[in-house]
Parts: C-alpha cells; structure tokens; sequence
C-alpha cells in the first residue's frame, strides 16, 4: 500500500511539472533539435529535471553528441543499449546523482546525434567515442557502465582503456556467447527478423513486451506513441546499425581477460531476460574474478528502467557509497 502511494506522489508530481513545464514554455512545447517533440518531450524534460540532470552537448568525433550531466564527485559514464537514448538513465540518474556525476550521452546513430547511415557504428569505435568524450569534458578517469549493447561497449572501453576505466557496472550486456541463447537472438537466426528494430506502433508494443517483465510506470499512451513513431522513423538505419553488431564476435570476455582487467566489475542480469539469455553472466564472470554478479527476479532487459530503486541501491552498495 505504501508503494502505491508513493508511485501516485510521484505520478503526480510529474503532471504538475509538465503542466508547469508547459505553461513556462508558451505552449510551444520545443524542444531542442533531435530531441523528441510534442508532449511527450516536454515530459522528459520533466524528469530530467527531477532527477538533476541537465542537457548539454559536446563535440566528439566531429558529432555534436547530447549528453546529460549532473551531481559532483567521481564520473560514472552509462552508454545506453540499441535503438535506445540517454533517457533510458534518467530516472535512474536521480537516484545516482547524490553520490556522483553522472554522464551520459546520445551515442552517433542514435538518440538526438545527427544521422550519418554511412559512418562506422562498430562497438569498438563507440568505445572510442565514449573514452574521447570523457577526455573531451577533462575527465581523467572514470566509472563506466551500460545496459545491452552499452555494457559491452563499456566493457569495451575498460578493456581498450585499463588505467582510465576504474570499474564498470554491467547490465545486461551484450557481448558474451551465452547471452545470444535468447528467444529474440534466435528468432532472428531463424527468419532474420529482428525483434529490435519496428515499422510499425503494434511492433513496438510487442517490443515493449520483450523488453520489461512489468512495464514501469508511468507509460501514459501518449509517449508510447511518440517513441513508436521515432523508432518507425530509425529503423533503416537501426537495421544497418543491428547488423554490423550481429556481425561483430561476441568476444567481450575474452579482450577483457587478454586485456588484464583487474578492476572491480558488478554484472546484473534480468533472469527473465527475453532479449540477451542470462547464462551470460556466468560467462562474463568467468573473464573477471573479481567481479560481482547479481540476478535479479522477475526481471526483464533493462533493471534501470523496470525497477531503479533497486537497481540503483545495488549499484552504491557496490561501490560503497
């Protein structure tokens, strides 16, 4: 009972800052160039906020890439997953903002980047990419951490860049061998279908499904629509992005280990994962001895999406925080 209460404060604390948000904007409900539109932009802008985040852009790579950026201390860098943005941490963001910076950017292809369909989205160049944003804002060394395809370019990153990466914070990556053991992976292995990638509103709903256990909330009808209709919009070059990515060796293990990866390293993993299996925590710590692996119940792909609190708790316990 005391949860329900706390969601609808919370709930409700969100309308009121659209409403405000809106009412302060003139209506005009712009956003900047990229981001989502409309209502629905208004209403990440709404979170963001809440969760002390602010947006701001660097140059990177000749990108002009977006980022959020908030708290102080330590630099905790988080990459988002395919098809994904830098609002899959926002909510999560604000649990983490007390006790860090926190980072984190619209990688080039997705998000609000520009589109450049013939430019190199290879897991090892996004790793670049997220090491030379980090030098770019005078970050020396740094915390990583990413969900999906962003946790195996995090661990990527750390095993590219030892001295500067000071530990990584996996969730439910992309990247082991064991993890292609999933219903999405091998249905694309048996029709050539993805999963990840949709043309149509109906195709995203079912998307949605794959992804969460339990949809967090709230998702009023309103932002599904308008994330269906930026994901309908991205796919062709999301497809020639997914790919170059089924293309790659799922290796992530191994570099880190040749690498000598001696850093601390939490793996968290869904074990109702649809989309990555989680048998590939196992894997994964396998290659880091030191690491810690939690499996969490009754969860989906994405822990910092579908339950923050508890994914975010598990994350300061880890670092000590």
């Amino acid at each position: 009972m005391k949860n329900k209460k706390k969601s609808f404060f919370k709930t409700k604390i969100t309308l009121i800052g659209l409403m405000i948000s809106t009412l302060l904007s003139g209506c005009g409900l712009k956003q900047p160039e990229g981001e989502i539109q409309g209502l629905t932009g208004v209403a990440l802008s709404v979170e963001r906020w809440r969760s002390g985040l602010e947006r701001k852009s660097v140059e990177v790579d000749g990108y002009t890439i977006p980022y959020l950026d908030g708290g102080e201390g330590e630099a905790l860098i988080l990459v988002h997953g395919f098809a994904a943005n830098k609002d899959n941490f926002t909510r999560i963001g604000g649990l983490l903002t007390k006790k860090m910076r926190v980072i984190v950017p619209d990688l080039p292809g997705f998000g609000a980047t520009e589109r450049r369909p013939n430019d190199d989205f290879s897991i090892d160049k996004q790793a670049e990419r997220v090491h030379a944003l980090a030098q770019k804002l005078g970050i020396k060394s740094y915390h990583v951490g990413g969900n999906s395809m962003g946790g195996w370019i995090a661990g990527v990153a750390a095993s590219k860049y030892p001295e500067q990466v000071q530990s990584v914070w996996f969730l439910n990556p992309a990247g082991t061998k064991a993890g292609g053991n999933s219903e999405v992976l091998k249905h694309y292995r048996d029709t050539g279908e993805s999963l990840l990638t949709v043309s149509s509103r109906e195709q995203y709903e079912r998307l949605l499904d794959y992804i969460f256990t339990k949809r967090p909330s709230p998702m009023p009808s309103f932002v599904i629509e308008a994330m269906s209709e930026k994901a309908i919009a991205d796919r062709p070059l999301n497809e020639k992005i997914y790919k170059v990515i089924r293309e790659t060796p799922s290796d992530m293990p191994e570099r880190l280990q040749a690498a000598g990866y001696q850093k601390p390293a939490l793996i968290v993993w869904g074990d109702n994962d649809r989309v990555l299996h989680v048998d590939g925590a196992a894997e994964l710590a396998a290659s880091l001895p030191q690491a810690k692996v939690v499996v969490m119940k009754q969860m989906g792909h994405a822990p910092m999406i579908e339950r923050p609190e508890e994914t975010a708790a598990d994350y300061l316990k880890f670092r000590k925080l």
